[in-house]
């Protein structure tokens, strides 16, 4: 492991913990057991090291969900572990931290959505054209347009004056709604499988990134 990769772990650990803002610099600096200046050599600033952590999770992100693809039998089991995943990592994300982003590092908030819908999309829009080669999915579904309404159902289930924090946790919405969008595109022989699944049966053995 890299100097810069074992601060940017580090770091992410430390602010899923205890979220961003009462992480300091020194704080992560000692917990690294490095000066506040030699930690400077790998980031500008906090807002820098945030923006790198936001890249590498979704770098993993993306790896993890690639090899989930190629070890699902098909579309349905495929979705359903990438859910799991996704719901792994959100159960360890302190609301704090989804906080600290959208009130005081706005750009990197909006980064990571932008970087998320483009990559929700995609994942949507293959995840259908499968199913429908694998007739799991009704033949009449139009990938576009159901991956669009995804990418806009998740940008609705992260904000918060829709969906409160306090009242609703984001891992249960999620939870329920990937089962409502599943089968709403499900053909007969696609619900005669879901019923065979369930999400916490469908990882895949693949380990989630958190």
């Amino acid at each position: 492991m890299s100097s810069q990769q074992a601060v940017i772990e580090q770091a992410g650990e430390l602010f899923l913990r205890y979220g961003i803002r009462s992480v300091t610099m020194d704080d992560i600096a000692n917990n690294l057991g490095i000066s506040k200046k030699t930690l400077y050599q790998y980031v500008d600033n906090k807002s820098d090291l945030i923006h790198q952590i936001i890249l590498a999770k979704k770098a993993e992100d993306h790896k993890t969900f690639e090899a989930i693809k190629s070890k699902s039998d098909n579309a349905i089991e495929e979705i359903l572990s990438i859910a799991t995943c996704m719901i792994k990592s959100l159960r360890q994300v302190s609301p704090a931290v989804m906080y600290d982003l959208q009130k005081y590092y706005k750009e990197s908030w909006q980064e990571m959505e932008e970087m998320s819908k483009k990559d929700s999309y995609n994942l949507i829009k293959d995840n259908i054209e499968r199913g429908k080669e694998q007739e799991l999915y009704r033949s009449n579904v139009d990938a576009d347009i159901i991956a669009r309404l995804h990418v806009g159902s998740i940008v609705q289930i992260v904000q918060d004056d829709l969906f409160p924090m306090t009242e609703f946790p984001k891992d249960k919405i999620l939870e329920q709604y990937i089962t409502y969008h599943i089968y709403g595109v499900a053909s007969k022989k696609g619900l005669a499988l879901l019923e065979q699944l369930t999400l916490d049966d469908a990882s895949s053995g693949t380990a989630c990134p958190i």
